[in-house]
């Protein structure tokens, strides 16, 4: 502890009592009462240094039993291992079980102009560093367990995907624990979601949080927008489902022809 009491802002510090913003405690409470998960999103990066301490707090009020608060990394930024690894220790100082929702990001063009040297150069760069900051959360839930620990990855990404169950199976991870689990938005990868080609989510055992987007048009288009360009494998995947949906559809009345 006196390691972070030297260097995490003042609202970190153990004093014994922790003062957190009145809605994320009463939405925390709330979370904790139901056994419910709350996800604290991720924003433009000079406004993540602060909601990050926010999650930090909340972690370390709500996650001393349980993995209830995850706060989200995303992996565009190059600095994005480093930050889970400095938050990490932090949770870990003050008896908490870290939780985190991995996602690529949904800002890139505006933090580019900000600062170009931030952010990955290209696509492939980002998955790569997405790649190498998930293996270090599933190491962390390997030491820890699934008690302790809650890893969500968020991605529409076929090769993610491949190499988070590849991960899983290295490590001896159980699928069905609970504490690593997928999330895609409600209506877009199914051919992930569901077990189409034989490595993935619900009937394998992986568990799957389908993602719905509520409110009026305009306030649910931009956000689907965000999300379809934060993944250019969203894309992909829509023109892949088209093809899946195509053959399932001409093997079902072949089928039912030859019958």
């Amino acid at each position: 502890m006196e390691k972070w009491d030297r260097n995490v802002p003042a609202g970190l510090k153990r004093t014994g009592k922790w003062d957190i913003c009145p809605a994320g405690h009463e939405r925390g409470e709330i979370a904790a009462a139901r056994n419910l998960h709350l996800l604290v999103d991720a924003e433009h990066s000079y406004i993540n240094p602060g909601s990050s301490l926010v999650a930090l707090a909340m972690m370390a009020v709500f996650n001393q039993k349980r993995p209830v608060v995850a706060n989200t990394y995303q992996c565009y930024f190059k600095r994005a291992l480093e930050t889970l690894k400095l938050e990490l220790d932090v949770t870990e100082s003050l008896g908490a079980c870290f939780a985190v929702k991995l996602v690529r990001g949904a800002y890139l063009e505006r933090e580019r102009e900000l600062d170009s040297t931030s952010t990955c150069e290209s696509h492939a760069k980002t998955g790569e560093n997405y790649h190498r900051v998930l293996d270090q959360a599933l190491l962390h839930a390997k030491k820890v367990g699934p008690d302790r620990c809650l890893v969500i990855t968020a991605t529409h990404n076929e090769d993610t995907i491949r190499h988070s169950v590849l991960r899983l199976l290295e490590l001896g991870l159980d699928p069905t624990a609970g504490h690593v689990v997928f999330a895609q938005i409600y209506g877009m990868a199914e051919q992930i979601s569901m077990p189409l080609e034989g490595y993935v989510p619900a009937h394998a055992g992986y568990l799957v949080y389908k993602s719905v987007p509520m409110g009026t048009l305009n306030q649910v288009l931009p956000y689907l927008a965000r999300r379809a360009a934060e993944n250019r494998s969203v894309l992909h995947g829509a023109r892949k489902e088209r093809e899946l949906l195509q053959r399932e559809l001409i093997w079902r009345l072949t089928s039912r022809f030859q019958r």
